[in-house]
């Protein structure tokens, strides 16, 4: 159970890092800097992390928002359930299903006196 949390945990860190990386270098600057001889960290580099987090920001909103109205609009007009379209035939067995041979059927008819 440990491990599975730890595994989390970790996971959120490389999410929250990758979505506000601002926060990371904020993490690791001073290190980055003493290793680097006592520079800082270019504000280009702080820059474009900035803009990561807005990216990152408008890709959460859009996908937050376009899932929220998608819910509105199903329910609003409710959502059916049907069985799977089988071709107007229901008495489908998987044998019937298709499988690799059955796509490459065709292809090799066309050109497998060629091999």
């Amino acid at each position: 159970m440990a491990r599975a949390s730890l595994r989390t945990g970790a996971a959120a860190a490389c999410v929250l890092i990758g979505v506000v990386p601002a926060a990371g270098i904020a993490l690791v600057g001073s290190a980055a800097a003493a290793l680097a001889g006592g520079g800082a960290i270019p504000g280009a580099v702080v820059d474009g992390a900035r803009s990561i987090s807005v990216v990152a920001a408008l890709v959460v909103g859009t996908t937050v928002l376009a899932w929220a109205l998608a819910r509105v609009l199903s329910a609003r007009r409710g959502v059916r359930r049907e069985p799977t379209w089988v071709c107007g035939y229901d008495a489908v067995t998987p044998r019937m299903q298709y499988t690799a041979s059955s796509f490459a059927a065709p292809v090799l008819g066309v050109f497998g006196q060629l091999a």
